[in-house]
Formats: structure tokens, sequence, C-alpha cells
């Protein structure tokens, strides 16, 4: 090896190009403040979801029905929209009570409890109206309770959730 090798120095190498600066998810970020807007529209409108029931005009046509297996408390007050329904269950037959006219329904007799117009508003709008109608069928006393299938007849297809607003906690009920 000659000096001059030896004090020759190796060239020297370029620096490294400065890594760019990351973008901190601008996409990202307004994908989630989006998502957060819908979510806090949907609970709004959850909230402010309405069922108002009127009086409607007798003779519609209800071609569309579900029926739930309901138990109503002996001598309790339920409402379903703007009906007050007191069952009072023997063996044989039941008492209900229907706004404060009481009617006596035998074991397996199906009534008709009431015919009226329901409107359904989300955020104060509405996005819904039928006309229903619910007929009674007792089927038995279990415990202290009045067992009855309730018919909710509509005058329109309605999902069957907007049915069950109309049902109180206070009654234990299912579709059947």
């Amino acid at each position: 090896m000659s000096a001059e090798e030896g004090t020759r120095q190796a060239p020297a190498a370029s620096p490294a190009p400065a890594p760019e600066p990351k973008k901190r998810g601008g996409t990202g970020r307004a994908i989630l403040f989006l998502l957060l807007v819908l979510a806090a529209l949907g609970v709004i409108a959850y909230l402010s979801f309405g069922v108002t029931v009127s009086d409607t005009t007798e003779g519609g046509s209800y071609p569309f029905t579900t029926t739930y297996d309901v138990l109503f408390p002996s001598g309790e007050v339920v409402r379903i929209g703007n009906m007050e329904l007191i069952a009072i269950p023997l063996d044989d037959k039941v008492t209900l009570s229907i706004n404060k006219e009481p009617k006596e329904i035998a074991k397996g007799e199906t009534k008709e409890v009431s015919q009226r117009h329901a409107r359904i508003t989300v955020l104060g709008m509405p996005i819904q109206d039928f006309d229903f109608r619910i007929q009674a069928t007792y089927v038995g006393k279990v415990g202290d309770r009045a067992r009855f299938y309730l018919a909710f007849q509509t005058s329109r297809q309605v999902w069957s959730f907007l049915i069950d607003r109309l049902l109180p906690a206070s009654i234990q009920a299912r579709p059947v």
C-alpha cells in the first residue's frame, strides 16, 4: 500500500434526504368526525321518537295483523296509546274496562277493544300515519294475571317495533 493510497479518503457519502413529515390522519379524523355526528343524530332521533294516538273514523280496512301474547296485571291500569285498560280475570271470563266502560269477555271469545289513528314522528316530523284496531281474545287466568291474545290490525304495513312502542312495560307481551 502506498502512502498516497493510505491518505486518500473514500468519497464522502451524500447525506440521506430528510424524511417527509407524516400526515396525521386527516382522512381518518374526517371519517371519525362523520361517524360521531351520525351517532349523535341517531341518539337525538331515538330520543325524539314519538307515537301520538287519536280517534279514527270507523269502517277502515285493516289488512295487516301482528298478534301478541299478553299478561295484564289484575286490577291495575294499563295504558295502550291513550286508552286505559283494567282487567279483572276469573277462570272462565274477564271483565275488561276500556276507558271506564266495562266489557265481559268469555274464555276464547274475541272482542274489539278499540279503533284508533296513530302518527309516528321523529325530530318532530311525521314519518308514518296509520289506523289500527285492537282485537282481544281472552285466553284465561294465569296466576293473578289475565292472559290475552291482542291482535293489532293496521291499515298499512307497520314495523313491529313501532307497535311495541304502544305496549307499556307494565304488561308482559311477546309476539306470537
